[in-house]
């Protein structure tokens, strides 16, 4: 099955050599349904491997399991990372200051998650901790795909440095 049998927009966009910016949205749509699952995957194998620390014998297993989890979680950021530039590129005249400013506003999230995660973590404790970036995931990840792909032209009129 080729993928522009799936998706009949990558198949028109090809014909015509045109990129329309919400033709990569079915692929995060389905991948925001993916994202999140990280922080529930990862929630118990930190937790456990947190918490028994004294255990050498189970200690390559966890090691294991947690490497498992953070190639996960690193193909799937890579993978989401590139699917939002790939639309910031399509949508904007400027592409590079569109790249930028996601770039500047994904930095500024990274400086200051350090600065309440460890009250968060001390607080919830691990599980809580991944459960709620889980559900904030969920909340605020798989429904923005969404409206974009509906709403996304609308938008996109609007704006005055779309293309």
């Amino acid at each position: 099955m080729s993928p522009s049998s799936v998706i009949p927009a990558i198949d028109y966009c090809a014909r015509l050599d045109v990129a329309i910016p919400h033709q990569l949205l079915p692929l995060r749509i389905l991948l925001a349904r993916l994202n999140p699952t990280r922080h529930f995957n990862w929630r118990p194998v930190s937790a456990v491997s947190i918490t028994n620390t004294q255990d050498s014998d189970q200690a390559p297993c966890r090691r294991a399991k947690m490497l498992r989890a953070a190639i996960f979680i690193w193909h799937d950021d890579n993978i989401v990372r590139h699917l939002i530039q790939l639309y910031l590129v399509d949508t904007f005249t400027y592409a590079a200051s569109a790249l930028s400013a996601a770039s500047v506003f994904r930095s500024l999230l990274g400086f200051a998650f350090p600065l309440f995660g460890q009250q968060m973590f001390n607080a919830l404790g691990t599980g809580g901790g991944n459960s709620l970036l889980g559900g904030l995931g969920i909340v605020l990840g798989i429904p923005f795909p969404i409206y974009l792909y509906y709403h996304g032209a609308e938008i996109r009129q609007k704006s005055a440095f779309s293309r």
